[in-house]
């Protein structure tokens, strides 16, 4: 299966994501995300300070007349809730506020630009499944994620997030992957597919000197089609593992890129970032972290972008001692003030700070784990990426658990279990492999146990030294005898309305196609499936940006399909993360508890089916593909972070019309940037390093703008949407919006 299976190349090195934040709505209630505009009424997070003589409160009216004074809002600074600082130990000796937080989040000026940087072949694997030799020449090529040329430069890729709310539903668009030897390609293919963030991972590294996104991982996966492949012959370059990979990709579909974002944390707080904005120096405040991949063959039949296998995902919570924190409490304090309690990803409590001479016991999971099974050569593949958790800050040494072994759970209700390996779980093993471990039975001397029973048996994780707060539990990670559902329009966008015959407009439609697999295989009967209607809170502005039901008597789109859909009862769930606490003071749902509303449809034999989404109003939500039980409670309750469940995101576009006005009334310049511009002035600031649509204090020439009519006409073409030139980069805009654009632009030619 794709890059699990030999021949693969494993790649390490930095990573590099720098995105807008300004639309995050994590600091103030700036930007409606449903209906992609700005409030009128802009509040700070319940309990924040404005520094003055800034406001608490921002009340805006228009573009033309607010824009200036919200731009200098939104770089200024506020103090965050007392109770909480409190909480945590933000005040200094004397009691005063030692940590800030901007409107406009850790990165006002991003510009979504993400990159591999210097991430270097580290690992290859042969078609024979042996390690290629470290004569290789493959050792010395770079791995490199690249966007389409844009002015005349390639740069990175680009990370955009589908609901800027939401912490769940990143995807990147990239323009070429390569492998160069000292900046020459040697391996080039262009118009990747997009990747999508899955199996989201919050305890990646469970050191208590961890902050923010320090501690969590997201893996992406995208694919490249055989016909975009160019390998360069040098006879120069001798390199087996290349020649192998070469050949089974150009046999197959194309190739298979899979990898792990990681230990990321942005350096610049923001008292520093204001003082840099009121000096005129707009600068970038980046995630930096690590990148750990492999690239792989991508066989005809599978996904681009999803994870599908087998899949061990059936988690059970273990504790353990924190590692030791190479920070003092001191530098502890002082870095979590840097990082600002509203920044932090907070989804599950953190430990606290106390004396390193008495680390706290921390809590976790195991991250899911991807598994193929090769019965020919008696070899299963695990890929372990987001498995297993790092235990200190910087080196990114593994926690040691112990011995863990891979075990195979077989017979009546799995009663038994023999045990197909040892699994690896230090540093070396994991960065030479980009993550996967390739454990063989074949000289085991239950091989024929394992043979006749690895097709309907359970694969788990075990591990003596696990401490695993269930006793009920055995395993750590198990294997489910469930199916899991996969897609590659993992984010979907589209309008709530278009202009049919006569320009009367009608609602505006998508589709989702879906793949059931269980155990990586396609079910050979109809297989019911429920279909979950959920969307990221929208009228709280809160830090930990919970998922919450999509009310049932006014969703964001209806569902059809071949076989019909039908109505369930709702799905109640209780979920710790929406119970009133530190960081969520709202009491929305008493006790935690939601009711979700709940369709059901048939999947057909093969496993797949299209869904067709008709829009009943604009916004973001997420459609969520459960397997249907006789009593829906004995579903997993998703966790906060959704780390380990199926879904797609779908964002629908508000209607704007602009049909009935004229051309005379469109080509004015206030027209447009009370309509157009001025949104993306303020929210992607910079944009106006490139195009000088202002608002006064940024670069602001209207008759320069004009200039750049044809290039706007060019990137806004929606036949670019998947590039990484399209705009606006973000792709929150409605296609009302767009057209309007387009009609401006031709007027300028």
């Amino acid at each position: 299966m794709s890059y699990l299976s030999p021949p693969r190349l494993s790649f390490l090195g930095g990573c590099y994501a720098n995105a807008a934040t300004a639309t995050n709505n994590d600091i103030a209630s700036v930007f409606d995300v449903d209906l992609l505009k700005l409030n009128n009424q802009m509040d700070l997070l319940s309990g924040g300070k404005a520094i003055p003589p800034l406001p608490d409160i921002f009340n805006w009216q228009n573009a033309t007349s607010s824009n200036p004074a919200l731009r200098t809002w939104l770089m200024g600074l506020m103090q965050g809730p007392t109770d909480e600082f409190n909480e945590d130990g933000f005040k200094d000796k004397d009691g005063n506020v030692v940590s800030h937080a901007q409107m406009a989040h850790w990165n006002y000026y991003g510009d979504h630009n993400t990159e591999f940087q210097q991430a270097k072949i580290n690992g290859a694997t042969l078609a024979s499944g042996l390690p290629a030799p470290a004569t290789d020449a493959v050792f010395q090529l770079e791995a490199e994620l690249l966007g389409d040329i844009f002015y005349g430069r390639r740069r990175g890729a680009v990370l955009v997030d589908v609901d800027p709310y939401a912490l769940v539903t990143s995807q990147i668009f990239a323009g070429q992957f390569r492998l160069s030897y000292k900046q020459t390609p040697i391996l080039q293919a262009d118009h990747p597919t997009p990747a999508y963030a899955y199996f989201i991972n919050p305890y990646k590294n469970l050191n208590p000197g961890c902050e923010g996104f320090e501690r969590v991982s997201a893996v992406f996966q995208f694919g490249l089609d055989r016909d975009n492949i160019a390998f360069v012959d040098d006879p120069a370059f001798n390199s087996p593992a290349l020649n192998d990979l070469k050949a089974k990709a150009m046999a197959g579909r194309g190739l298979m890129v899979r990898y792990c974002f990681y230990d990321a944390l942005f350096k610049i707080q923001a008292k520093e970032l204001s003082e840099s904005f009121a000096a005129g120096k707009y600068i970038f405040n980046p995630y930096l972290g690590t990148v750990l991949g492999t690239v792989g063959v991508w066989n005809e039949g599978e996904l681009a972008s999803a994870p599908v296998g087998r899949k061990l995902r059936v988690q059970s919570q273990y504790t353990c001692v924190a590692p030791p924190n190479p920070l003092t409490p001191e530098q502890h304090v002082a870095k979590r003030a840097a990082m600002t309690s509203i920044a932090r990803y907070r989804p599950r409590p953190l430990p606290a700070v106390t004396d390193p001479k008495q680390p706290p016991m921390v809590k976790g999971y195991l991250g899911a784990t991807l598994a193929q099974v090769d019965t020919v050569n008696s070899v299963v593949s695990l890929d372990c990426i987001n498995t297993f958790p790092e235990a200190t800050i910087g080196t990114r040494d593994k926690y040691n658990f112990g011995p863990i072994s891979l075990v195979l759970l077989y017979g009546d209700n799995m009663a038994q279990s023999v045990t197909v390996g040892s699994v690896p779980n230090d540093k070396a093993t994991y960065e030479s492999g980009g993550g996967v471990v390739d454990i063989s039975y074949a000289a085991s001397a239950d091989k024929a146990t394992i043979d006749a029973n690895i097709g309907a048996g359970q694969l788990a994780l075990y591990g003596p030294d696990f401490q695993l707060v269930s006793t009920m539990a055995k395993y750590p990670l198990v294997e489910p005898t469930n199916f899991d559902t996969q897609t590659d329009d993992r984010a979907v966008y589209f309008d709530a309305k278009v202009l049919a015959a006569g320009n009367a407009p009608v609602a505006g439609t998508s589709t989702i196609t879906i793949q059931i697999m269980n155990k990586g295989v396609a079910p050979t009967t109809p297989t019911k499936l429920n279909l979950e209607y959920w969307m990221c809170q929208k009228d709280y502005v809160n830090p930990d940006k919970p998922q919450v039901p999509v009310p049932a008597d006014n969703p964001y789109f209806s569902v059809t399909c071949d076989g019909g859909v039908t109505p369930l009862s709702t799905t109640q769930y209780t979920l710790g993360y929406l119970i009133p606490g530190p960081g969520y003071p709202c009491n929305d749902y008493p006790g935690g508890i939601v009711n979700v509303k709940t369709d059901q449809v048939i999947v057909p034999v093969g496993g797949k089916l299209t869904l067709t989404l008709t829009a009943q109003r604009p916004g973001v939500s997420i459609v969520r593909f459960v397997e249907s039980f006789t009593d829906p409670a004995s579903n997993v309750a998703p966790n906060f972070g959704w780390d380990n469940v199926d879904y797609s995101t779908v964002r629908i576009l508000p209607f704007d019309d602009y049909s009935q006005f004229s051309d005379e009334q469109i080509n004015n310049w206030e027209f447009m940037y009370n309509e157009v511009f001025g949104m993306y002035s303020v929210m992607y600031p910079i944009m106006s390093k490139i195009i000088p649509w202002g608002p006064s204090g940024a670069p602001n020439n209207p008759t320069a703008v004009k200039q750049f009519a044809s290039q706007l006409l060019a990137f806004t073409d929606i036949s670019m949407w998947q590039s990484t030139i399209y705009m606006p980069i973000s792709r929150d805009m409605s296609g009302g919006k767009r057209e309007l654009l387009r009609r401006w632009c031709n007027l300028q030619q």
